[in-house]
């Protein structure tokens, strides 16, 4: 006859979607919108995320991750409810990498905000880490608004030996550095035209059509002077086409742009790339990464399973990770409408090297989209243009072309909205240089930058994909039993059971190893051990999937058994067995 004995505990918690409310008030003082031309004050932004520990005293809780090259302060906000220091998988939020992507770093202190306010009910069982803004100089530099997503850091992009001397300039005072056209530059000028004017899109430059006979009459460059009397306009400095700072979102390892402008001399050389680095290689619990920035990896998930030349890194993420991507991009499409995004070369990115090297799933996204790009149903409302409407017997509008080129969509997107800049039309300026020239195009970070009104459903949003992102992170329910054997021995059986959707690691994170896999460990002397190995190694246990241990014991005043389980994700729990015959 066999004794049976159980002990059972459920690590983690169901995770219930939660939306949080956030006030689009309470973020005055922030450039919002594409037209808005001043940008927030460095305190302003210290201000917000001191606001934000003190309204969630006691859920959240603020670090330094490190310091800007301008010694501005890197935020780091830690959300979580229960015990402090409890080991628990968690979600990293990263925001304010591309200096032009302000409505990332909103929504960042949006959520967060939201959270602290009103604590859902799954960060019992989880943990948020936020860090709203990567690159603080970039931030808060001061006017004229370039198209630029760096921090500043002197450079010699042309090799004369000068550092900055040939900077981007603000021409014609409007507060912008756009661009420069000149129509058919004679030779002295050393320019050669490459654009024509869209003649079905006036004001749109783009290359000409050969085939339809159509020849080059346009050189177009950013705005500014040759400072240095090189010849060249703008090639080194804040603003130009070369130097003025790195990207901070070129600057990381993974498939770093080695001799791409902006890239940096070597990968993490800024400050701010690598204190986010070391941080996120220090902490084990990281089970997922967010970037709001300028990348998109989640309405388009990334290539499965393709290689780079030493067959070992991805170029986009495991074949074995593809169906964890489909099923979290198709509820991030419910969730927030977006069905399309702007897909820039992720190389040397953030999400990039979080996949790649950090090993776990990383998602990003530019948080806001053309309406075109967005649900019908989840599109916001067309403000109302003062005196649009049509007079009887007015001659209707001249149809034009539907727009095929994403920038001739911005185009007709700006047009439709007489309340939000986003194009400044050509204007002609005397250049002391150049002579007769046009100055205008698309305002710097405009096709980025959502108005004021739309940022709050924005954060919203955002909000019920974490939570819902943080509902398929891995659960580990644990159930021990013990059965007497004859002659005082015991078999006792552990099985671990993932009730999450995700596995323990993911492919990347079995292939990049950074994090240890899940021990089950017996703890009983050696030679107390029959049969069985006292430590098992499981390096993923799949979604739903389990793992299943056995030892046979000898048990004579032991009266219970041990087992604990370990993973750097999950934590350490500890299940007891009773033992009572052995007594």
């Amino acid at each position: 006859m066999s004794a049976r004995r159980t002990g059972s505990f459920v690590w983690g918690s169901r995770v219930r979607v939660w939306v949080g409310t956030w006030v689009c008030g309470g973020m005055v003082g922030l450039a919002s919108g594409a037209g808005a031309v001043g940008v927030a004050e460095p305190s302003w932004i210290d201000a917000k995320v001191g606001e934000i520990v003190s309204v969630g005293r006691g859920v959240v809780k603020r670090e330094e991750l490190g310091r800007s090259l301008g010694g501005r302060p890197i935020h780091l906000l830690t959300i979580a409810r229960g015990a402090e220091g409890e080991v628990r998988p968690a979600v990293l939020i990263v925001a304010g990498i591309d200096a032009r992507h302000r409505v990332g770093v909103e929504t960042a202190l949006g959520v967060a905000e939201a959270w602290a306010s009103s604590p859902p009910e799954w960060l019992v069982g989880r943990t948020v880490y936020v860090v709203p803004c990567l690159n603080p100089d970039g931030f808060v530099r001061g006017g004229p608004r370039a198209d630029t997503p760096r921090r500043d850091e002197p450079g010699d992009a042309d090799r004369d030996g000068r550092t900055d001397e040939d900077p981007a300039e603000d021409l014609n005072g409007d507060g912008l550095i756009t661009m420069m056209r000149v129509a058919d530059p004679g030779p002295a000028l050393r320019l050669t035209p490459t654009m024509v004017d869209d003649p079905d899109f006036p004001g749109l430059m783009r290359a000409p059509d050969a085939a339809a006979g159509e020849r080059a009459t346009y050189a177009v460059l950013i705005e500014g002077l040759d400072n240095d009397g090189d010849g060249s306009f703008n090639e080194d400095g804040w603003g130009g086409s070369g130097g003025g700072g790195i990207d901070l979102d070129s600057n990381f390892p993974a498939h770093w742009p080695e001799f791409s402008d902006g890239a940096g001399v070597r990968p993490l050389q800024a400050p701010e790339t690598l204190a986010l680095a070391r941080w996120a290689l220090d902490r084990g619990d990281i089970a997922a990464v967010i970037v709001y920035g300028r990348h998109d990896t989640v309405t388009a998930i990334p290539k499965a399973g393709e290689m780079d030349a030493s067959r070992q890194v991805p170029l986009g993420i495991e074949q074995d990770d593809k169906a964890l991507y489909e099923a979290a991009s198709k509820r991030f499409k419910e969730i927030t409408g977006i069905h399309g995004a702007p897909r820039p070369d992720t190389n040397g990115s953030f999400v990039a090297w979080a996949y790649a090297h950090l090993g776990v799933p990383a998602f990003s996204t530019p948080v806001w989209v053309r309406p075109d790009q967005v649900a019908e149903d989840k599109r916001p409302k067309p403000a109302e243009k003062p005196g649009a409407t049509r007079e009887e017997g007015d001659a209707a509008p001249t149809p034009r072309p539907e727009p095929k080129t994403d920038e001739a969509k911005w185009l007709r997107y700006f047009e439709g909205r007489s309340d939000l800049p986003g194009f400044v039309p050509w204007r002609a300026f005397d250049h002391p240089q150049l002579g007769p020239v046009e100055i205008g195009g698309f305002i710097p970070g405009a096709m980025m930058n959502p108005p004021p009104e739309e940022v709050s459903s924005l954060v919203d949003r955002q909000s019920a994909f974490v939570a819902d992102l943080a509902g398929r992170l891995p659960m580990i329910e644990v159930e021990g039993v013990g059965e007497s054997l004859a002659g005082g021995l015991w078999r006792v059986t552990m099985r671990a059971r993932n009730a999450g959707e995700w596995p323990t690691l993911s492919a990347i994170g079995r292939k990049a190893r950074r994090n240890a896999p899940t021990r089950i460990t017996i703890d009983a002397p050696v030679d107390r051990l029959v049969s069985g190995e006292k430590t098992r190694i499981e390096w993923s246990i799949p979604g739903g999937g389990h793992a299943e241990a056995r030892w046979t014991l000898r048990t004579e005043g032991m009266g219970k058994a041990v087992v604990r389980v370990t993973s750097p994700i999950l934590g350490t729990r500890t299940v007891e067995i009773p033992l009572e015959d052995a007594r």
